[in-house]
């Protein structure tokens, strides 16, 4: 078969959107999630058929838990039949539903990696966060995969993922540690992105844009050297001239030429945001707390792929670079994870729905193929659009609460510069956030429209 080089490199695809755990982070338990439960049909999966050839890599999660699914060894073992022999089949789950005889099973149909979601290694009553008193049963699971893949001729890559919290970070190298003695290949770590705004505490993400940052430590050690503090910088816009003492005046002047550099080299610029960040001790931490966690990772010889400390300066989203398509337990095709379901967003405790958006339907009453879905011209004029990068930069912005404004007068219609691609919030191109499929190196085939 002649397989196009206009066609997806990289599935996501979500075998179920049922799950058998709760976690209280999960945007699924949230308020403003629309979830219908369901499982993947081989229907749906018939029309995946015509792109398989020229996909590197399928990677099975979603919002459900891929091991529900009461046919993933045969979805595993089509897909294995219809990729190339180089392109690799991963897994995410939280590896409660794991047996011995399903692990060896799962590696003898052609799975290549399993993922597992571990939060947290304590053993706290009641925690939210996976893992704790589960790390038993994932352990088991993890031997079970490796010796399964062993069986089976072909090396299983065993993975962790994590989601960085402020509840959890400091037990970060510990759980590399873990990860390591369990013979794991990598760890996979994300900033959270809190589906809720009593969540939006837990989050350590520095929406701030790297070179902000930059800009800001320099004004940071200029008021300092005159004795002064930058963290006290946005009371002074609560102050009336007259009032203002003659260290106000002072701090004002390093502010003030912190804003017109910023706004001569066109650097995103949110005072409130960068003050909040540096005054905050947990996320002053990370930089010293990252570096030990990839000494660990060094010793135990794991790939280790760490979340961004600043927002990137020029956003890339990995979705159009990897050439990344999403399909849901229903047949739906998104463009990315981020627009994969109708969630709710609240980073910095501003709650913002952002509803799912597809290019279509896969299956036989829609007559539809991914290969004529992603060549669509309104799949093309989505990517087009998206790629053009004039979303607005929501994280970083000075310009609060514009979203909730929008959302109030135009519904999902636009954004606050008029554009239809709700890019604005989306965390990945920025490098906070990231999730198994999207942690690899871009795409260097052609442009993703």
């Amino acid at each position: 078969m002649t397989v196009s080089l206009e066609t997806p490199r990289v599935l996501l695809i979500e075998p179920t959107s049922r799950c058998n755990l709760a976690c209280g982070m999960c945007p699924r338990q949230t308020p403003g999630c629309v979830m219908t439960d369901g499982d993947l049909s081989f229907e749906t999966l018939a029309a995946l058929e015509d792109v398989l050839p020229g996909v590197e890599r399928v990677s099975m999660a979603g919002l459900g838990e891929p091991l529900l699914h009461p046919q993933l060894v045969d979805i595993v073992a089509w897909l294995r039949a219809r990729l190339p022999a180089t392109a690799r089949i991963g897994l995410q789950t939280n590896g409660l539903l794991a047996t011995p005889d399903l692990a060896v099973r799962l590696a003898t149909a052609g799975l290549d990696q399993v993922c597992f979601s571990v939060d947290a290694l304590d053993t706290t009553p009641g925690q939210p966060l996976h893992g704790g008193s589960f790390l038993p049963a994932i352990e088991q699971a993890c031997a079970w995969f490796r010796e399964a893949g062993a069986r089976a001729g072909r090396p299983m890559e065993l993975g962790v993922e994590c989601v960085l919290m402020r509840s959890n970070r400091r037990a970060l190298p510990a759980l590399v540690d873990w990860a390591g003695g369990r013979g794991a290949d990598f760890v996979l770590v994300s900033h959270l992105l809190p589906p809720a705004a009593l969540w939006a505490g837990e989050s350590l993400s520095n929406p701030n844009a790297a070179a902000a940052v930059t800009l800001f430590r320099q004004a940071e050690a200029e008021a300092r050297a005159q004795g002064l503090n930058i963290l006290e910088a946005p009371r002074l816009q609560l102050k009336f001239r007259l009032t203002l003492s003659e260290e106000d005046r002072r701090l004002q002047a390093v502010e003030t030429a912190l804003r017109e550099e910023a706004r001569r080299r066109g650097v995103p610029f949110n005072l409130k945001s960068l003050t909040q960040w540096a005054a905050d001790e947990a996320m002053q931490e990370l930089p010293a707390l990252f570096a030990r966690t990839r000494e660990r990772a060094r010793r135990h010889g794991l790939r280790l792929h760490l979340p961004s400390l600043a927002a990137a300066d020029e956003r890339q989203c990995p979705f159009l670079a990897r050439h990344i398509a999403c399909l849901d337990a229903h047949g739906n095709v998104a463009p990315c994870h981020f627009l994969w379901h109708t969630h709710v967003t609240a980073e910095q405790g501003r709650a913002k729905r952002i509803a799912a958006t597809f290019l279509g339907r896969l299956g036989q009453e829609h007559q539809d193929s991914m290969q004529t879905l992603w060549n669509s011209a309104p799949a093309r004029t989505f990517r087009a659009d998206a790629l053009a990068n004039a979303s607005p930069r929501c994280y970083d912005c000075a310009a609060s609460p514009c979203s909730e404004l929008i959302q109030a007068a135009y519904g999902d219609a636009c954004d606050c510069l008029g554009g239809g691609v709700p890019c604005g919030h989306c965390p990945w191109p920025l490098g906070l956030v990231s999730c198994l499929g999207t942690e690899g190196p871009p795409a260097t085939t052609e442009e993703a429209a």
